[in-house]
């Protein structure tokens, strides 16, 4: 029964991960989606063969690419002649890559500030295989040895009943759907992808289609790096947890995250209930609780 529910599993993912690939870039989008059925399918043993099958693949991928460009560079040494008439007629066109561009230069070539109206485009919908296809894509792109997110992609980052709806000013939140006693565990960061470079996280934000982008884009914020003094780093949390909207005034938190006495944060920065919630109320944080915006310019973002 097992197996049949994880082959369900796997044909599923599989299906929602091909309708998501139109405008992904195909090395890495073949990467993570055998990473990903690799893992729905997989025993603990057979997964951690597949591992290293698919580090060295990601790895050999890595050195065609290298290849592809050390080639095309010598062909486009003769063209640079031709290119250089062309210039002045570009300066004002970006053009996107892992060493290349701005958070906001990608939220304006991605189109992400297309005004929403009932006719626009409906936001993606993040059921279990959208957030795993991020979090395999993620892993394609750093290397296992430097991903963040914990090896299990199965077990919940959200620990209460929960749901996903729609609030005005705010778009989409998650909202209590029983009752949560005050210091009840409510959410990690186990599935928090930690990008150590902007060219990281460009790169990973090409690898995946724009729609989904654009809301990484939104979602994803800089946090002070604590093993280096005035360093940061770039943070995405594929969970559902990207949801969580910050209140407008203090008194609407009802989520805080749990810090040590010294105030230095927990081990997968547990975030508790705290005051008791009723079902119904939307989760709330205090963003500035983590948020360091400095972080993204420190980062060349």
């Amino acid at each position: 029964a097992a197996a049949a529910a994880a082959t369900a599993t796997a044909t599923a993912a599989s299906s929602s991960l091909l309708l998501l690939s139109s405008d992904s870039t195909p090395s890495l989008l073949l990467i993570s989606q055998m990473l990903l059925l690799s893992c729905l399918a997989g025993t603990p043993v057979a997964q951690a063969a597949q591992a290293e099958s698919l580090a060295s693949m990601i790895d050999e991928s890595e050195d065609e690419d290298e290849d592809d460009e050390d080639d095309s560079d010598s062909d486009s040494d003769s063209d640079d002649e031709d290119e250089d008439d062309d210039d002045d007629n570009d300066d004002d066109e970006i053009f996107l890559s892992p060493q290349h561009g701005t958070r906001h230069d990608f939220l304006d070539r991605m189109n992400c500030h297309v005004e929403q109206t009932p006719d626009a485009r409906v936001p993606p919908r993040y059921d279990e295989s959208t957030w795993l296809f991020l979090r395999a894509a993620y892993v394609a792109v750093v290397g296992r040895e430097e991903s963040t997110i914990q090896p299990n992609m199965f077990e919940p980052a959200v620990h209460v009943d929960h749901y996903v709806g729609y609030y005005r000013n705010m778009g989409r939140g998650v909202y209590a759907a029983s009752d949560i006693p005050k210091g009840t565990l409510v959410w990690d960061s186990r599935y928090t992808a930690r990008f150590s470079t902007a060219e990281q996280y460009r790169r990973f934000l090409l690898s995946v289609p724009y729609v989904l982008a654009c809301d990484l884009l939104i979602w994803c914020y800089a946090m002070r790096k604590p093993e280096d003094e005035g360093g940061a780093e770039l943070c995405c949390d594929l969970d559902s947890g990207s949801l969580f909207n910050t209140a407008d005034w203090t008194e609407q938190v009802n989520l805080v995250e749990e810090k040590t006495e010294d105030g230095t944060v927990v081990k997968f920065r547990p975030v508790r209930a705290a005051r008791d919630i009723h079902i119904g109320e939307q989760l709330l944080m205090d963003y500035g609780d983590f948020d360091y915006d400095p972080g993204w310019g420190i980062l060349g973002m």
